[in-house]
């Protein structure tokens, strides 16, 4: 290779340096001198400048002359040959409509006008409906004015009204949305949880508790804490101890938190943090779901809930909360983690174990048949573990007492007939609003299942109509649900063999 050739020689890099200097002064010499005549020319000029700069000759149309002058010349408008395309005379047609538009614009009124209407007596005036409309209205009457309100006033009027009619509308349009569109649920369930915490703090401030079980669940503490374990010799007030090994820890701590059971208040404040924290992963749970913004009001509406929480102290508070915890795992496919809350929520009261069947089936499908029975075993050890103490004093009496399944209820404590009591409300407040969306029924009337429930479960003594109100609505969400789920299966089959036709 020559040596003025090689890459690095010095005229090859002048070359190169000459080239590029070269190559930025041809690109920039259009942006630095102006263009010596302009994209647009006049109308009256004979040449036309195209997009990418070519000249072209302008085609002009020819001038119609008058039927008189074609007759002298001898000629007729049939022979003449049109020198423009219909391309150029469609597009001048709508550049005049266009000037005529905009010239016409500003005596418009701004009133969006209706599908014209046109009576046919009045057709041929050119007379439509909106016409007449305007006119009457402008010559109605008014008390400051009679006949004398003008078009313009007329036509502001209504420009307001339509003004008014479309906000209503997008107002509608926004209570809606906000209402039925869920990703709105992740600043409404914030909001609902800080207003229901004045809440909580207004009932224990204005409303007296209730003592039912609070003082015989400490009597037993006492008696744990002396060193008892034999379930058949620990006892209060109102009974002996019919709850599994976690009630006893947890009211073990309360106990002491509160002076014995004396600060009934504190008591209180502890069990309203338990009860938003129990609202709260039900929220997240509804969230996680997709369910409407809507559903989240009853949540924070439940009379017997908050009294179940905080003017009761009842342990059915934290069994509630385990179980939506291990619900909110469940979703997650957290199977370890959630197998161990709803296992701990058991040995807080064995309530929880009406969601076995359920539980077993979940696993079943989505772990198949060995995993599952490995987590059943877990859920098994667990109970064994926190029972320990009573187990080695007393194993019969413990599961006899803690896992009673032949308990039965006063009448006067019951719900619907003797089996359901007032504070399982605690376990079907959250669920119920979203079971009744899940059973396809309309947001009123999922309101008005809700409410009836509500004002069952607020009656005491219950009544044979509050009984059947109870059962009812239990039913409407049971059997909603598989009717629903029922009816989508089968759109789905209908759907898929539609496709594969």
């Amino acid at each position: 290779m020559p040596p003025h050739l090689h890459p690095r020689s010095r005229s090859t890099m002048s070359l190169f340096a000459a080239t590029l200097l070269a190559s930025l002064f041809v690109v920039g010499m259009p942006h630095v001198f102006p263009c010596p005549a302009p994209r647009r020319t006049l109308a009256d000029s004979e040449m036309m400048v195209t997009a990418d700069g070519q000249q072209i000759q302008r085609v002009r149309r020819k001038r119609r002359k008058d039927p008189n002058m074609l007759e002298q010349d001898g000629t007729s408008i049939h022979q003449a040959k049109p020198q423009s395309s219909d391309e150029e005379v469609s597009t001048f047609l709508q550049m005049e409509e266009e000037a005529e538009r905009l010239a016409n614009a500003g005596r418009e009124c701004p009133v969006p006008k209706p599908k014209e209407s046109v009576d046919p007596q009045t057709k041929e005036a050119g007379i439509t409906n909106w016409s007449t409309m305007v006119f009457s209205s402008s010559m109605v009457g008014s008390a400051d004015g009679g006949l004398n309100r003008s078009p313009t006033a007329t036509c502001n009027n209504n420009a307001t009204s339509y003004t008014v009619a479309i906000n209503i509308m997008d107002l509608k349009h926004m209570l809606r949305d906000l209402c039925m569109n869920p990703r709105h649920t992740r600043w409404v369930a914030p909001l609902l949880l800080l207003g229901d915490a004045v809440l909580c703090a207004l009932i224990i401030w204005k409303v007296p508790y209730t003592e039912i079980d609070w003082t015989t669940y400490m009597q037993q503490i006492s008696l744990y804490i002396s060193g008892e374990r034999d379930y058949t010799l620990i006892k209060g007030s109102t009974g002996p101890l019919v709850y599994p090994a976690a009630h006893v820890y947890i009211y073990n701590i309360l106990y002491h938190l509160t002076d014995e059971g004396r600060d009934i208040f504190l008591g209180q404040i502890l069990f309203a943090i338990l009860y938003l924290a129990t609202l709260t992963v039900a929220m997240t749970c509804y969230r996680q779901a997709g369910a409407p913004p809507y559903l989240l009001l009853p949540l924070v509406l439940s009379k017997r809930l908050h009294s179940v929480f905080m003017l009761r102290l009842f342990n059915d508070g934290f069994a509630a909360f385990a179980m939506w915890v291990a619900i909110l795992l469940f979703m997650n496919k957290r199977w370890t983690a959630a197998v161990i809350v709803w296992s701990t929520g058991v040995a807080i009261k064995m309530t929880l174990l009406l969601l076995a069947p359920a539980i077993a089936v979940v696993l079943v499908l989505s772990l198949s048949l060995g995993p599952s029975i490995q987590l059943g075993i877990l859920a098994v050890l667990i109970q064994v573990l926190l029972g320990t103490p009573f187990l080695q004093n007393n194993p019969t009496a413990y599961i006899s007492r803690a896992f009673e399944l032949t308990r039965q209820f006063t009448f006067k404590w019951t719900v619907n007939w003797r089996s359901l009591h007032y504070q399982f409300f605690a376990y079907l407040a959250c669920a119920t609003p979203f079971l009744l969306w899940q059973a396809g029924f309309h947001p009123i009337l999922v309101y008005v299942v809700w409410a009836a429930q509500e004002w069952a479960w607020n009656t005491y003594p219950s009544t044979n109509a509050s009984s059947l109100v109870v059962v009812l609505s239990l039913a409407a969400q049971v059997f909603g649900v598989l009717g629903n789920s029922f009816s989508r299966k089968h759109l789905d089959q209908s759907s898929q063999k539609e496709h594969l036709q």
